[in-house]
């Protein structure tokens, strides 16, 4: 829409402001009709491309999801090769080839491992305690490196 203005001065000074408005063009109703037909399309579109999506997403999740056979075949014989391992160890016990642990020797063993379980745990909590201290000390970027210098793993 245009608009057109026009100004005209009386001779005792009043202004009269006059605003003009062009036609505006009025669309057809055939015109309405294929913008409608045009807007349906449009809509049909759009969910259609949007159901497609969400099968393409879901086709991938489950090809990313899938091992490759070469790979199976590979952790199948890998298993198996365990398998007879484990087996030929295990005759080896049932044959009666391993002498019977005394308890007062499981009791020793047992003891030297709850000592040095709980050391294990202490040394965790000085590290962790530690690494506080240091995250407190350095930049959040240098924290990878840092712990890589320090051969730590958390």
């Amino acid at each position: 829409m245009l608009f057109k203005y026009e100004m005209s001065c009386s001779k005792y000074r009043n202004v009269i402001l006059i605003v003009r408005q062009d036609e505006a063009d009025e669309a057809s109703i055939e015109k309405l009709h294929e913008m409608d037909t045009e807007t349906t399309r449009l809509r049909n579109e759009t969910v259609a491309f949007k159901t497609e999506e969400k099968e393409l997403r879901s086709a991938l999740r489950d090809g990313a999801s899938r091992i490759p056979l070469p790979e199976l075949q590979a952790s199948v014989t890998a298993l198996e090769q365990q398998k007879a391992e484990l087996v030929s160890r295990l005759e080896k016990l049932k044959g009666g080839d391993s002498k019977p642990v005394s308890p007062e020797e499981r009791d020793k063993v047992k003891s030297d491992h709850r000592k040095w379980h709980k050391t294990a745990n202490n040394r965790k909590k000085i590290r962790s305690e530690l690494w506080k201290e240091v995250t407190q000390i350095i930049d959040k970027d240098k924290w990878e490196e840092t712990k890589e210098d320090l051969g730590l793993e958390f």
